[in-house]
């Protein structure tokens, strides 16, 4: 008994794993498939693009440009939307205001600042002493740079820059320059170890940077936690942005703004119709418009 439960056991496990990796293999076929068909989408996209564009729709084009204008400058000159556009930046303001006021007074917030503070300093110290390494190799009147002078393949390389015509050919010269320029740094003592201090250094600001992130994280994630607090002050300040929003969407209903965009939706749908309907009898469009139905079916076929 026990070795028939055994064999029935293996038996189970391995149609599982028959049954599983048909799965993986049906889900491959399907993801290619996909991939397939955004392609396919991608260049119809790009043709139905070009009918928009084209002369055969010019005029249902002009129209619903026309459309969306009187849309725009009814929602602009209603006094209504103006007045709650008004109230609705004033409440949003408020509330920026309670938050920042809630974060100033916060003890964590004060640690966070501070930190930011230290590290921001820390950072900029860091870039100052940086610059000034670099000006030792940099500086025109540096005695490596007046050590660099006396090599005359650099000095040939620095003259056929000027003389190229070519954007293209400027820059790739000026790269060969560049490099050429620290491997003759590399030959010269001093300038070997002010190198080796700037790369140090420019370690060190990237851990101080990474420290800055990472406080910075911090910090917003107490503003979202004081946004999301139940504080009587900044559920009042809350409701005054939901009020200022309803108000706004109210402003919205009005006649003519609503008329105005009715006939907006109208002329867009009737731009759109015209343009499927040159799609659908376009012989650019047409292949691919088959090619995805056929890309579809295909993909149902393997859902069944």
């Amino acid at each position: 008994m026990r070795t028939i439960l055994i064999t029935l056991h293996c038996v189970l496990l391995a149609a599982v794993s028959f049954v599983s990796a048909a799965d993986d293999a049906t889900r491959d076929k399907m993801r290619a498939l996909d991939r397939e068909r955004h392609e396919v989408e991608r260049k119809l996209r790009d043709e139905i693009r070009e009918i928009e564009k084209s002369d055969a729709v010019a005029s249902h084009r002009k129209a619903a440009e026309k459309c969306s204008k009187a849309y725009r400058e009814a929602v602009e000159k209603n006094r209504g939307v103006i007045a709650a556009r008004k109230s609705e930046d004033r409440a949003r303001d408020e509330f920026r205001a309670v938050v920042a006021k809630k974060m100033e007074g916060n003890p964590d917030a004060k640690k966070i600042r501070a930190r930011l503070e230290k590290l921001e300093n820390q950072r900029m110290d860091l870039e100052h002493r940086k610059n000034l390494t670099r000006l030792r190799l940099t500086d025109h009147y540096s005695p490596i740079q007046r050590q660099l002078k006396k090599d005359a393949k650099l000095q040939e390389m620095k003259k056929r820059i000027y003389g190229l015509k070519k954007t293209e050919d400027r820059i790739r010269a000026m790269r060969e320059y560049r490099d050429a320029e620290k491997k003759a740094l590399e030959k010269i003592p001093e300038a070997r170890i002010l190198l080796g201090q700037i790369m140090q250094t420019e370690g060190r600001v990237g851990m101080v940077e990474k420290s800055l992130r990472e406080v910075r994280e911090k910090a917003e994630e107490l503003r979202i936690e004081i946004e999301r607090s139940e504080d009587p002050d900044i559920l009042k300040a809350k409701k005054r942005c939901q009020d200022a929003r309803n108000a706004m969407s109210k402003a919205y209903e009005a006649k003519d703004i609503q008329e105005a965009r009715k006939k907006e939706l109208d002329a867009r749908r009737t731009l759109r119709e015209k343009v499927q309907k040159l799609a659908a009898n376009n012989p650019k469009c047409k292949p691919l418009i088959r090619k995805i139905a056929d890309l579809r079916k295909r993909r149902d076929a393997l859902r069944k």
